[in-house]
């Protein structure tokens, strides 16, 4: 069977290295990985083996609602740890990044923080990896495939709307 995607090295690396499937064909349910445009995703649920497997603690986070009486969504953060490392990060669900009106907001923004924090642990950002809760931004607009380790323009833009939401962020 011939392969869906050039898969690139490192994304190799990381599926042999953590034990993930790595997609044989477009119809490829059992994958781990995937790409829009040349972003690739991991799965929520590779990325909870993954934690599993390296020993992730995830420290109680801090959870807020965002907008109070007028319903926005729903803001986490907090500290992650892996052998004495410790990374801070934030995530959030809210009506514009969760599909349907009666999402489930809070479940959301604790599996995006949670693949956030391990993506954050173990710099698998910096080989253009992604979590599948995140992906539906690379939908709207595909973006070139990164290199680096700087915040995608959705972490800035939803870190500035918890941050306003607190009523403490200025320009």
């Amino acid at each position: 069977m011939t392969a869906l995607y050039n898969i690139p090295q490192q994304i190799k690396s990381v599926a042999d290295k953590y034990k993930l499937a790595l997609p044989k064909s477009k119809v490829d349910m059992s994958a781990d990985f995937w790409a829009i445009g040349n972003n690739w995703i991991i799965r929520h649920d590779a990325l909870t083996k993954i934690a599993k497997q390296v020993g992730v603690v995830f420290h109680v986070p801090k959870v807020e609602v965002l907008g109070r009486d007028n319903f926005y969504g729903v803001a986490v953060h907090g500290e992650a740890e892996l052998d004495g490392y410790k990374i801070w990060t934030t995530a959030d669900a809210t009506r514009d990044n969760v599909k349907g009106k009666g999402g489930y907001f809070f479940n959301m923004a604790e599996k995006r923080w949670k693949d956030r924090c391990t993506l954050k642990l173990l710099d698998l950002y910096e080989y253009g990896l992604y979590s599948d809760i995140e992906a539906e931004d690379f939908k709207k607009q595909p973006q070139a495939y990164k290199t680096s380790n700087k915040a995608s323009d959705y972490m800035k833009n939803n870190a500035s709307l918890i941050i306003s939401a607190k009523g403490v962020y200025k320009k």
